[in-house]
């Protein structure tokens, strides 16, 4: 059963910056990791790249959750494209 008040605080909810932030750092770094992978040795490129993945994984939960934003369209073109 949902309550007035959980209505009103869904919809009066902020933006959630780290979560932006989140998703930002994420894509930037795999540009960057993907940019440069011929130039930075395996043992870098190997634990960096596995992080990432996690950290899409951890990304993708979050948008299943409803987050950054109440859209659920938005939240999936945020993080649907595979790493």
């Amino acid at each position: 059963m949902v309550s007035i008040l959980d209505f009103t605080e869904c919809r009066t909810r902020p933006v959630e910056w780290p979560t932006w932030v989140a998703l930002s750092a994420l894509w930037l770094s795999f540009g960057l990791l993907t940019f440069f992978h011929a130039s930075l040795p395996w043992w870098i490129l190997i634990p960096a790249g596995a992080y990432l993945v996690a950290f899409h994984g951890s990304l993708q939960h979050e948008a299943l959750h409803g987050h950054p934003t109440r859209s659920a369209l938005i939240n999936e073109l945020l993080v649907f494209l595979p790493l």
